[in-house]
């Protein structure tokens, strides 16, 4: 039998043996009935004194329990008992929160914590710096402090992380990223002002340096020409001309692509409304003639073209992304393989598709192919007369036209380079004609 159960077994004794005393007392009156009542009525009021001792004990809050007996008493331990583990658990909390906002204080980085109504709930000191934030601020709409377009769309999941300058300070950049859990959020931002500096610098570094070494290597180019074209020089002096030519070619074509690298990554994207419409379906006929050439005739070229499909772009960056890709199909493949060129319409989005049965790349080096002078095969893609900047200009431009490159291959089966072209780049021609007369409808 449990404590309780025993001591209000107690209790019940004590008003039956309270009844018991008041019937006896009651028949010496010849009144039992009224003895019963008194005695009832005594034990109500017993009762009715303890739960007014336990109710001002409860109110007060007071640590230690009232001196009761009986099942109040017991009440009163177990209250007092409950009460002191809450108490210690309350503090431990308390103390575990306060290590965790002493650690988010600590956070070198700028930390805001909103609601899911995106109130300001807490902020560590770096966010009250970066934000311009005051103890004020607490409970009012990040929003409110935060003015921005780009914000907006960070807090709608519309983009991963976001940049944009300090709302304190503008002339520091801030990298901001969202972090959910819960009901709430966490808005990390990460000053990275130092780092824009430092790619403004290599920026302008890179194309200084690559207009400088234009205007000497186009004259060493055009002598090397001339004496490679000379009938008079013969073997020895005809091959190391020969041989100075190739690298003097090679370097024009990287210097080519360094300034073209510069000039996508210091302009501006150009507005969609800016855009010409670009005709797809003939530039990619032109261009697939000078991969026959450059394939010569080696590879088994075979096209799937949606004539009536055009894109809202810049042209000559289109036309780079294009030959970018189908060129390097065209390198490294053997000769004998098939490539496939597809532009098409998929879920209102315009794919280009470049596919092979090559070799296939490994997956240690898909997710590098797209940086500046990486090469998967360093003696394959310099024989191939590679820049290793290719695809670099290719991300560079696609990103200027809302899409990415997408790559997936298979070792000894082939691979894969895809962009998707969101819908409100794709134009539809009204009749599928490449004739400069057709007109245009564009989607909304």
């Amino acid at each position: 039998m449990s404590i309780m159960q025993k001591t209000w077994n107690q209790e019940l004794v004590r008003l039956l043996l309270l009844l018991l005393l008041g019937a006896s007392v009651g028949v010496g009156f010849g009144q039992v009935f009224a003895g019963l009542f008194f005695a009832a009525l005594l034990f109500s009021l017993y009762q009715l004194r303890q739960m007014h001792v336990f109710t001002l004990w409860v109110i007060s809050k007071k640590r230690n329990p009232p001196d009761q007996s009986g099942g109040w008493g017991e009440l009163s331990y177990r209250v007092s008992k409950s009460q002191k583990k809450a108490r210690a658990k309350k503090k431990k909390l308390t103390k575990m929160l306060s290590r965790v906002r002493e650690s988010a204080q600590a956070l070198p980085e700028p930390t805001i914590l909103v609601n899911a109504l995106y109130e300001v709930e807490w902020f560590n000191q770096p966010g009250e710096l970066m934000f311009g934030l005051t103890q004020k601020d607490k409970g009012q709409l990040v929003t409110n402090i935060i003015r921005s377009p780009q914000f907006l769309s960070l807090l709608n999941g519309a983009s991963n992380s976001i940049e944009m300058p300090s709302p304190a300070d503008d002339t520091k950049m801030l990298e901001l990223r969202l972090v959910e859990f819960n009901d709430r959020r966490i808005i990390l931002a990460k000053d990275i002002t130092h780092v824009r500096r430092l790619m403004g610098l290599r920026q302008d570094f890179v194309a200084n340096v690559s207009h400088e070494l234009r205007t000497p290597l186009t004259v060493v180019l055009g002598y090397l020409e001339v004496m490679a074209e000379d009938e008079s020089l013969h073997g020895a002096d005809k091959n190391y001309i020969l041989k100075m030519l190739a690298p003097a070619l090679r370097m024009k074509s990287i210097v080519g692509d360094l300034l073209t690298l510069s000039s996508l990554d210091t302009d501006a994207p150009p507005p969609l409304d800016n855009c010409s419409v670009v005709r797809v379906a003939p530039l990619l006929a032109g261009l697939l003639v000078d991969m026959e050439r450059l394939s010569g005739s080696c590879h088994d070229l075979e096209t799937d073209i949606q004539e009536n499909l055009a894109l809202r772009a810049v042209e000559s960056e289109i036309y780079s992304v294009f030959s970018n890709l189908i060129s390097n199909a065209v390198r490294y493949t053997p000769d004998g393989s098939k490539i496939t060129v597809r532009w098409f319409e998929r879920d209102a989005q315009a794919v280009f598709e470049v596919k092979d049965n090559g070799p296939g790349i490994a997956p240690a080096h898909i997710h590098r192919l797209t940086e500046r002078f990486y090469r998967a095969d360093v003696g394959r893609s310099r024989d191939s007369g590679g820049t290793g900047l290719g695809l670099s200009i290719v991300k560079q431009v696609l990103r200027r036209h809302d899409s990415e490159l997408q790559i997936s291959s298979i070792e000894g089966q082939g691979s894969v380079f895809s962009c998707v072209f969101p819908l409100a780049r794709l134009v539809y021609l009204k009749v599928p004609s490449v004739s400069a007369d057709d007109s245009l409808d564009t989607v909304a």
